[in-house]
């Protein structure tokens, strides 16, 4: 269905209930059937609709058979292209979503609808974790992925909300056509959240209870890809202050660094554990720190993703700041190298105990290759001759 059809179809609807699907012909039947009943006594219009991402089951042959359910397709493979697609078509006043695998139940759809009209917020979303069936949920996801991501969306971006997984939400149309969506895999449930939020969006959560997958295969979720998606793109997300405080954080390891190095060791002090414990923490910082400018930049040059610090960045790299900066540490390293080398020269290449200078030579080296490869880093997403070879 087009762009156009599917907006004329759901115009003047009050609730778009939207199924994504990807060879569900096991499920889907009894997924349907069930969101019907569940509504013959809600009075407001509504339609289904089942957005598949290519199946190349019997999916949509049994979706088809429905004169009330409208069929969206979306060739671009993933969870979040696959919805998107269709909530960019749709144009109700409110839409809700939930997965075709039977674990969520189409009776807590005139809940959620009451919910969102009885608080005015911008999106409601379930909460599975006080409540579900037996080994409805992967150990890993209930009692590890979920709690942890959605802590760090808590505290991050400051949304109260216990399950940032849960994958049955009710949301206002107007509000989602309002935020930028890029996400294409299963991170775009942590993205919705991030994007509502960072707008000034009301989000509140909801108890359901949570059963078990009806279908008769393994799921299509990926738990530590699909993890580490969500965990990458929410901490690429920080806010510019957060972002701030991290590069405050790791140039404070730096000088801790260098100044521990002057000092000389004693008892009270064990030094040198502790520079190399610092080194330890910059080095996961520093990758941390990498990763979020890459993304970042990603979001900005491809995705539009307005940020002042990522243009300051920009402008920086465009100063050649960063080129500058790797070019005096590497003086400095080159300097203090010599010097170690006269000392070891002038002792006829003897036994030396200069282990202050080589962290410091360390050091001087750790800053410059952090410079080179921001610099780098902005080289690559910087406009290039697509007919030059590499």
């Amino acid at each position: 269905m087009t762009k156009n059809d599917l907006f004329e179809k759901t115009s003047n609807i009050e609730l778009a209930i939207v199924i994504p699907t990807l060879n569900e012909e096991f499920s889907i039947k009894k997924v349907i059937d069930h969101t019907i009943s569940s509504l013959k006594d809600f009075p407001k219009t509504y339609k289904i609709i089942i957005t598949d991402n290519n199946s190349s089951d019997r999916t949509l042959e049994i979706a088809s058979n429905y004169k009330n359910v409208l069929i969206n397709s979306e060739k671009k493979i993933g969870y979040g292209s696959n919805l998107h697609s269709a909530f960019s078509k749709i144009n109700s006043k409110f839409i809700i979503f939930f997965d075709c695998d039977g674990s969520y139940s189409p009776e807590y759809i005139v809940k959620f609808y009451k919910n969102i009209i009885a608080s005015n917020n911008d999106m409601v979303i379930g909460n599975r974790l006080n409540s579900s069936e037996n080994n409805s949920m992967p150990i890993l996801h209930r009692f590890l992925g979920t709690p942890i991501l959605s802590f760090l969306i808590r505290f991050l971006f400051n949304i109260k909300i216990f399950d940032c997984n849960c994958g049955m939400r009710i949301f206002k149309t107007s509000s989602y056509k309002n935020i930028s969506i890029y996400s294409r895999g299963m991170e775009f449930a942590s993205e919705m959240l991030i994007k509502f939020s960072k707008h000034g969006y009301s989000i509140s959560e909801m108890d359901i209870f949570f059963k078990k997958d009806i279908r008769n295969r393994k799921p299509h979720l990926s738990t530590w890809r699909d993890g580490w998606r969500h965990l990458r793109f929410i901490i690429s997300s920080i806010k510019s202050n957060q972002f701030k405080f991290l590069t405050f954080f790791v140039g404070i390891i730096y000088l801790s660094i260098f100044f521990l190095s002057f000092f000389k060791t004693t008892s009270g002090l064990p030094k040198f554990h502790t520079i190399f414990s610092l080194l330890s923490i910059l080095l996961f910082f520093q990758s941390t720190y990498m990763g979020i400018i890459n993304m970042r930049l990603g979001m900005y040059l491809n995705n539009n993703l307005q940020c002042d610090l990522t243009k300051k960045l920009i402008h920086a790299y465009e100063k050649n700041f960063y080129m500058k900066i790797f070019i005096f540490f590497l003086s400095i390293f080159f300097i203090e190298l010599m010097f170690l080398l006269f000392i070891w020269f002038d002792r006829s290449f003897g036994e030396m105990l200069y282990l202050e200078n080589m962290i410091r030579i360390l050091l001087y080296s750790s800053i410059g290759s952090f410079f080179i490869n921001l610099d780098l880093i902005f080289e690559s997403w910087s406009k290039f001759d697509p007919k030059e070879t590499y």
